[in-house]
C-alpha cells in the first residue's frame, strides 16, 4: 500500500477541490519512481492489460455458466448482486483466505470481486462453485 499511485482526469474545478482535500505527501518518492518506471515499461503494461482482459472475460463466462448474477464491468472488478447470501458468502470466503468487498445498493446485498491473477481467479471460481451448488 505504501507504493500505490493513483491519478484523476476531471474538470479543472473538480481537480482544484481534490487538491485542497487530499493528504499531504500522498505519493512517496519510491512510489513516484516506480510509477515513472512503469509508464516506460510498455511491454509489461501490454502483457498485463491482455492478461487482465482475458481473466475478466473468463471470470464472467464462468459466472454465466454457473448462472451467478453479475453486473457487466469495464473495470478491474465484478459486482455480484447476491442478496441475503452476500454476507454469509463474504464470511465464508474470508475463512478460506479470499477477500471480497461486501456492498449494499438499493437494499440489495452485493459482493465486489477484484479480477486477479489466474491462480487467484481459480480459487475464487472454486469457492463460487460451492455456492452455486448450494442454490
Amino acid at each position: 500500500a505504501g507504493v500505490r499511485v493513483g491519478w484523476a482526469a476531471a474538470h479543472p474545478g473538480l481537480l482544484d477541490v481534490l487538491k485542497r482535500v487530499r493528504e499531504p505527501f500522498g505519493v512517496t518518492g519510491l512510489a513516484f519512481m516506480g510509477a515513472a518506471a512503469a509508464l516506460d515499461d510498455t511491454e509489461f503494461y501490454e502483457h498485463s492489460r491482455k492478461l487482465f482482459l482475458t481473466e475478466r472475460r473468463e471470470f464472467c463466462r464462468f459466472l454465466d455458466e454457473q448462472k451467478i448474477p453479475y453486473v457487466p464491468s469495464q473495470g478491474n472488478f465484478v459486482l455480484m448482486p447476491l442478496g441475503d447470501a452476500s454476507a454469509s458468502l463474504a464470511s465464508e470466503f474470508a475463512k478460506a483466505g479470499i477477500i471480497v468487498r461486501r456492498l449494499t445498493f438499493k437494499g440489495v446485498g452485493m459482493l465486489r470481486v477484484s479480477i486477479g491473477l489466474p491462480e487467484e481467479n481459480a480459487r475464487m471460481k472454486e469457492a463460487l462453485q460451492k455456492f452455486a451448488a448450494l442454490r
